[in-house]
């Protein structure tokens, strides 16, 4: 993919729509399909989170915790990727 505003919109869906988002329309994709590398960091946290865990949503809380468990959370879990994420 090399459309960082469907980056986006995939991102927001996801955090928005949780696990029936990634089952119903995302489930396919990959990391390396994201163009943007923080893009491909965060779409990984979520994609794990979606498929260990039934969630309606997915705050910042649980996608820094994920990220930290991954050893991303330098990507993830600054100020500025959490602007970023908002």
């Amino acid at each position: 993919m090399q459309d960082k505003i469907a980056e986006r919109v995939i991102i927001s869906g996801l955090m928005k729509g949780g696990s029936a988002a990634f089952a119903n329309h995302f489930y396919n994709l990959q990391p390396s399909h994201f163009s943007n590398p923080i893009n491909q960091s965060i779409f990984s946290c979520l994609k794990s989170i979606c498929e260990i865990s039934d969630v309606g949503g997915v705050s910042i809380e649980m996608l820094c915790s994920t990220a930290k468990s991954m050893g991303l959370e330098n990507v993830i879990c600054t100020q500025d990727s959490i602007d970023f994420i908002s």
